[in-house]
């Protein structure tokens, strides 16, 4: 995946916000909604959902730019 030189890769944001808990579920950050923890059994799901929020937050930061 492309990235931008001197920005993290968006699969590494998004893997800084995704915690396996020892029960066997997903708990993901959500920064953009005051970090807010959303907590899934899957981690597929768990997966869409910090890619989503990393973007997220990554569109946001652009938009702060202009």
């Amino acid at each position: 995946m492309a990235h931008h030189p001197g920005r993290e890769p968006l699969d590494v944001a998004a893997a800084r916000l995704l915690t396996e808990n020892p029960n066997g579920t997903f708990s993901i950050r959500i920064p953009c909604e005051g970090n807010r923890i959303v907590t899934v059994s899957e981690k597929g799901n768990a997966r869409i959902i910090a890619m989503a929020a990393a973007a997220h937050l990554r569109l946001l930061e652009l938009e702060d730019k202009e």
